[in-house]
């Protein structure tokens, strides 16, 4: 059983989520204030009155709900699968911020149709989802069969020279990128033939946290976008790959010749092994499952 859309749905309806409200101004669905996961992995941008300011309604909206799935799955120090619904909202909304947490967890319960009394790990079972297969090589963008294919509307952009991005989420969906390259003309998500990543994970059913260019803060999961730097020399030459930590080690995936790749090939390539260019970044997204 899945309930974290449901259950997120409830919170918001009862933080006062409409038009005006903080968390309305805040794009704060969850109403969460100010912390280390929040203001990081999860994107928040700012702090107003120690709540958290994320830049986009999707945003928010994607960490409350990833909040709630580590919540019951144990990878939160505060929050235990085996809590129940009260105990949940005991420490989510202590009656030390004058909150009311038994009337809280018993308004969710009802929207929910649960007891108080259930365990909230109950409400999420991460082997429901069917997996995305997973893909050892990544589609070549020089390949024979996409002679003649251009990036959305703009006919002057191959997918041989361009299609990069569109490639890494085509893999990030276990999609053809092709299929993707429809859904993004038809989504909106070019702007000319760049890619907002935003509209692009929505329109894909994945997560999105932001861009990360530190690179010693790389994503805590597997597979992930990186951007490159494709230039040798110097300037910038934008380019994207698929980034692997998985049980055979760390590596990239280039949709460049469709080939695997050591995890610090462009570094290398382009002598920026700590990013001193600033032409290298993560893309945050993440598979649903």
């Amino acid at each position: 059983m899945n309930r974290i859309e449901d259950w997120a749905l409830a919170i918001k309806r009862h933080e006062g989520y409409y038009p005006g409200s903080a968390s309305y101004r805040n794009n704060n669905p969850g109403n969460f204030r100010c912390s280390s996961l929040v203001m990081g992995e999860f994107g928040a941008t700012k702090c107003v009155n120690n709540l958290a300011v994320f830049p986009t309604y999707e945003k928010g909206w994607a960490a409350l709900k990833q909040f709630l799935i580590y919540a019951c799955t144990d990878k939160l120090r505060s929050y235990k699968s085996t809590m129940t619904l009260l105990e949940f909202y005991q420490r989510y909304a202590p009656s030390s911020d004058n909150n009311n947490p038994t009337n809280y967890a018993s308004a969710v319960a009802k929207d929910l149709g649960i007891s108080i009394n259930a365990k909230i790990g109950s409400l999420y079972k991460e082997d429901v989802p069917v997996p995305i297969p997973v893909i050892t090589m990544i589609e070549n963008q020089l390949d024979k069969r996409y002679d003649g294919w251009y990036l959305g509307k703009v006919k002057t952009s191959d997918f041989h020279r361009f299609a990069c991005h569109l490639f890494c989420w085509a893999y990030m969906a276990g999609k053809d990128p092709k299929e993707v390259d429809k859904i993004f003309t038809d989504s909106g998500v070019y702007y000319g033939d760049m890619i907002d990543s935003v509209k692009a994970a929505k329109a894909l059913g994945l997560n999105y946290f932001g861009k990360e260019t530190d690179i010693n803060k790389p994503p805590n999961w597997s597979p992930s976008i990186k951007e490159v730097d494709f230039s040798i020399a110097g300037g910038k030459q934008q380019h994207f790959v698929i980034r692997i930590n998985d049980a055979t080690g760390k590596y990239i995936l280039d949709p460049y010749q469709g080939v695997k790749r050591k995890i610090n090939h462009y570094e290398e390539k382009t002598k920026a092994p700590n990013w001193e260019n600033g032409h290298f970044s993560y893309r945050l997204a993440k598979r649903n499952n």
